[in-house]
């Protein structure tokens, strides 16, 4: 929605999101000051400039996806720039062109097989 000019309406799934985080404090007896919300604990976002706004919410995706593969494949949705400047950082050798399908793909896009040990191959 953000990129289509709607910031105002980017903001609704955006602090849906940081309220379900931000209301885990009333149920998760595990953390520390359960029962209440924290004073200033992800605060709605209220600017609609589509710069920050797309900055803020790649940050939030990253929270979001933090844990799961599906980290990756956001990140190479952005695109070839953002991917690249993102990715060389944890794999010096990324190269969008040969890796966007899979970050454990050699550098040359080749694929190896590995039977040895327990009888499976990875790409």
């Amino acid at each position: 929605m953000n990129e289509s000019g709607n910031g105002a309406g980017a903001l609704i799934p955006l602090n849906k999101v940081r309220k379900r985080a931000r209301e885990s404090y009333l149920y998760d007896t595990s953390l520390v000051g359960h029962g209440a919300v924290p004073a200033g604990l992800l605060p709605d976002i209220a600017t609609t400039d589509q710069g920050q706004l797309r900055t803020i919410i790649r940050n939030e995706r990253r929270s979001e996806l933090a844990l799961e593969f599906h980290r990756f494949f956001d990140v190479i949705r952005y695109g070839s720039a953002y991917a690249t400047s993102v990715l060389t950082k944890q794999f010096p050798q990324f190269s969008y062109t040969k890796n966007k399908w899979s970050p454990y793909r050699r550098a040359s896009g080749t694929r190896t097989k590995n039977w040895e040990s327990k009888g499976y191959f990875y790409l």
